[in-house]
């Protein structure tokens, strides 16, 4: 990892529970969008989410700690966590800006993201601090950006069509899921019966 990383993936997400195709798009980022680090950013209290049922911090930050021990370039930062208020990108995006000010920061979102941006706290400023890029989330979609009035590039990305709603249900209907979570995350949710709905 370089001394001083020069390109930084923000990845920010609840990640309840992180599954293996966050860690792919993340691998494929490094490459694909020469970074000297992603950062994988879990959120608190989402604005545009109501839910009140999510997984404690501590389990989500165990099991995110755990399945990025091995990747050199992966790191997690708990700002958002300690905030303890509504994770808004602005005041995230801030924080990094002054935490390594001439780094190139590289914010990714999902397609589904980019469809409410204008619904982001302060979004005309956001642009001006870190550079977005867009994962597709499903084959259809363009490697265009020809609907959308923001100019964010939609990266050519492998399509993983995983979520960890659909792996949740699978768990607490009693599915396997085991090949589509990193193994660390779950050894920890079956020590501790997360999402079975007990």
């Amino acid at each position: 990892m370089a001394d001083y990383p020069h390109r930084i993936g923000l990845f920010g997400g609840t990640f309840d529970p992180l599954h293996n195709g966050h860690l792919i798009l993340a691998e494929w980022s490094l490459d694909a969008l020469k970074l000297d680090r992603f950062i994988f950013i879990p959120n608190n209290i989402h604005p545009f989410s109501s839910k009140s049922d999510i997984t404690s911090t501590e389990h989500r930050l165990k099991m995110l700690t755990a399945a990025i021990a091995d990747y050199d370039r992966f790191c997690l930062d708990d700002y958002e966590i300690k905030k303890d208020k509504i994770s808004y990108t602005i005041d995230t995006l801030r924080y990094f800006k002054k935490k390594w000010p001439e780094a190139q920061l590289i914010y990714l979102i999902g397609a589904d993201n980019m469809a409410l941006f204008d619904q982001w706290k302060d979004y005309k400023l956001l642009p001006d601090l870190a550079e977005f890029k867009v994962f597709r989330r499903n084959p259809e979609e363009p490697v265009r950006n020809e609907n959308s009035r923001f100019n964010f590039e939609i990266l050519d990305n492998p399509v993983i069509q995983l979520s960890s709603t659909f792996l949740r249900n699978r768990i607490k209907n009693n599915l396997s899921c085991k090949s589509m979570i990193p193994d660390s995350a779950w050894i920890h949710i079956v020590n501790h019966h997360l999402y079975t709905g007990q």
